[in-house]
């Protein structure tokens, strides 16, 4: 018996991939599961990416540092010489390929122009980002260019110290530390692996895919189709080596890479292949290994190339919310987007939103974008690592052989793939979405919002209040109280803030705010037409309780009413055809258009700001603005940016601009009769509320910028919604 013990075969050990795939499809298996219940599991899976993560600023340091300290300058000149042409090369094929790809994105004509910042401001900003004069600012900040840019001048530096080698030494005991920390970290990737995808899947808003579908199915294919294909096949063109065994010897680390969302857990595996290629190619030097160092660390930060796929995304958000980008500013994006992503995406993209005009919510998507977006990243941020790895390193100790033909051929048929590629997704995308996707009358208030509140809108505004609805000397408040019903005026075409939509339901962001009131004072709701000129006598005779709809302060209308804190700005604004409006964003290029012609509606304050800040043009009174101005009598209405910028998304031919210097913003308010002390201080707690809870920021990015109801149900799971189990009485008798 012992013998045959003895004899039995052992069994092979399971393969790290093989562990890692296990973890990932338990993972996924558990959030479906579970859903939102699967949160419990995201501090492992945190807690492994943030101790993997803990390490790379030291790597980083000590490799560039260690690297280029160690290197004689003539040596630091041929690698920078030798290197210089792939890293170029590797960006050109990036942001080509994602130029190429956006040529699927459908044209969407600008609708909304405003004043770009000074050149010089905008210059400053991304010197902010670029230059370390405070590295450890830079280091808290994670503004890794600045990081880089220091460790390279430091460095460099270095190399004309004399007595140096205790520190260089130091600098690689740290380098080779953090090696082994990964290392043992690695042990435990199928584990974190499991934890991380569990909670992903359990927690992925299922809601935001249908929205951002076309950004997600370009960038995949723009990744996988640089990450597996272009790239790998170049390197068969210049090494000795297959497209498979390059593969083969990633396979481990592109696993863990995508296991753990972290690329700096994958250098030692693209260490090892560089190794390989470099004994394969016969070269012996006992500085090839911190070579190999120093250049991957320099090809960490400035050949990361999943971070260029932001150029990707600004050009869909441009596609998106309509703000088309000029041909100047199309030609310098690249290069602000290459200079300005490394590292930390999000402060490049805070850059680029305040260059090109872009709405706040582009950060927003970008992050709620980036748990599903990261993946795809990843994969080509490795491989591209890799593809510079090893071609600089080849190339630096002269055992590249380019062949031309070769090369040739690999990179057509690719470049083909993705002109078809961008040319099928866009079709597609143009076949599914018939309309532009910010549309306005597709909106609707989400169950959320109007749970348990029952509403309904009167026929006609009258002049007088309802029979019985007041009493003499009673408060707006207590007659709330005694009938139940909270009675609210609205401005039925006040795009965005209260109007009908394609279903010919009232909404609009104040129309949810009226729900939110109703549900706290626990009444019912009665909508009231109204015409913003009878407001005050609509109020004090008590027609109904409080006024919404888009109004903002003015004089006459604070000498009779009171008002709530304020929950909204605009900028003053101009609406009219784009050949004019772009022409118009700022005070000096109003007053020096030849013969313009302005129309503000009937309006004393807004009519008097024109006179002030515009003496010399001239103003014509139009209607209210429930449909367009009549632009055969004016050049252009002035109306609040927020509803400008709406009724341009509404109409064609129409556009938006911010002129620079034409006043203050509106504030918008909600308007309550005199004697409504008590019910304008549970209006304003309730604003500040639903301000400090989120609310008004989820409205404001479903109604003013077009991203849908954020309001965040619980996932679809197994347990919730086919077991029933985690579900209460309240959420069952409601359907959910």
């Amino acid at each position: 018996m012992l013998c045959f013990m003895a004899d039995a075969p052992k069994r092979e050990p399971m393969s790290m991939p093989l562990k890692v795939l296990i973890g990932g499809v338990l993972g996924i298996a558990t959030g479906v599961f579970l859903g939102d219940e699967a949160s419990f599991l995201a501090p492992v899976g945190s807690a492994y990416v943030l101790l993997i993560q803990a390490v790379v600023y030291p790597y980083i340091i000590a490799s560039l540092l260690r690297g280029l300290g160690g290197l004689s300058p003539a040596t630091a000149i041929k690698l920078f010489r030798r290197g210089w042409p792939f890293y170029t090369g590797l960006w050109v094929l990036v942001l080509g390929a994602t130029a190429l790809l956006s040529l699927g994105l459908p044209y969407v004509e600008q609708n909304v122009y405003t004043p770009q910042p000074p050149l010089s401001m905008s210059i400053n900003s991304l010197l902010n980002i670029l230059l370390p004069s405070d590295p450890f600012s830079a280091l808290s900040e994670n503004h890794m260019p600045a990081v880089v840019i220091f460790c390279v001048i430091f460095g460099v530096a270095l190399q004309f110290v004399d007595n140096k080698e205790r520190f260089l030494d130091m600098l690689e005991t740290v380098r080779m530390a953090s090696m082994q920390f990964w290392r043992w970290i690695g042990l435990f990737v199928p584990y974190a692996t499991f934890a991380l995808f569990a909670a992903s899947a359990g927690s992925m808003p299922l809601s935001s895919l249908p929205k951002i579908g076309l950004y997600l199915a370009l960038l995949l294919f723009c990744c996988l189709m640089l990450a597996l294909w272009i790239l790998p096949a170049i390197l068969t063109a210049f090494v000795p080596a297959t497209y498979r065994e390059i593969m083969h010897d990633l396979k481990d680390g592109l696993t863990i890479a995508i296991a753990t969302s972290v690329v700096a857990a994958a250098i030692p595996y693209i260490v090892e292949s560089t190794r390989k290629l470099a004994d394969r190619c016969n070269i012996e030097d006992e500085n090839r290994r911190d070579l190999i160092s120093t250049n991957l660390s320099i090809g960490y930060v400035i050949a990361s190339a999943g971070s260029l796929l932001l150029y990707l995304f600004v050009l869909f958000m441009s596609y998106y919310f309509g703000t088309s980008i000029s041909l100047t500013d199309s030609v310098v994006l690249p290069i602000v987007i290459l200079l300005s992503s490394v590292g930390s995406s999000v402060s490049a993209l805070e850059f680029i939103n305040s260059w090109l005009g872009m709405p706040q919510t582009t950060i927003h998507v970008y992050l709620e974008t980036g748990m599903l977006a990261k993946y795809p990243k990843i994969i080509l941020t490795l491989m591209s690592l890799a593809f510079v790895s090893i071609l600089v390193t080849l190339n630096f100790y002269g055992k590249l052989k380019l062949r031309p033909f070769k090369l040739a051929r690999i990179i057509a048929p690719p470049l083909i793939v993705l002109a078809a590629g961008a040319w099928g997704i866009g079709f597609l995308e143009r076949s599914v979405s018939q309309s532009h996707p910010l549309s306005y009358a597709d909106f609707s208030l989400s169950p959320q919002i109007t749970r348990n509140v029952h509403a309904h809108v009167e026929d006609a505004a009258s002049d007088a209040a309802v029979p019985g609805h007041v009493a003499a000397g009673e408060t707006a408040f207590a007659r709330i109280e005694r009938t139940g019903t909270l009675r609210v005026g609205v401005f039925d075409s006040s795009i965005p803030f209260s109007y009908y939509n394609n279903d010919h339901e009232l909404v609009g962001y104040d129309i949810a705010f009226a729900y939110e009131l109703a549900h706290a004072l626990d009444v019912d709701l009665v909508f009231v037409p109204f015409q913003p000129k009878n407001l005050a006598d609509s109020l004090t005779s008590g027609l109904f309780d409080i006024a919404v709809s888009g109004l903002y302060v003015t004089p006459d209308r604070l000498r009779t009413l009171i008002i709530s804190d304020s929950y909204m700005r605009s900028d003053p604004a101009l609406l009219g055809q784009p050949h004019v409006v772009s022409r118009l964003l700022s005070r000096d290029a109003i007053q020096a258009y030849p013969d313009l012609t302005l129309g503000s509606y009937h309006e004393p304050s807004l009519l008097n700001r024109l006179k002030d800040r515009l003496p010399d043009v001239s103003v014509n009174v139009v209607p209210p603005y429930a449909s367009l101005p009549d632009f055969s009598s004016v050049d252009a209405a002035v109306w609040s940016l927020v509803s400008a910028r709406a009724m341009a998304k509404i109409y064609d031919g129409v556009a938006a601009s911010v002129p620079e210097n034409l006043g203050d913003p509106f504030v918008y308010v909600y308007y309550m009769a005199p004697d409504s002390r008590r019910l304008h201080l549970f209006v304003n707690t309730l604003v500040r509320e639903l301000k400090s809870v989120g609310w008004h920021e989820r409205q404001a990015q479903h109604w003013l910028d077009g991203l849908g109801d954020q309001h965040r149900e619980p996932r679809w799971s197994i347990m919730r919604n086919v077991l029933g189990w985690g579900v209460d009485e309240t959420e069952a008798g409601a359907g959910t």
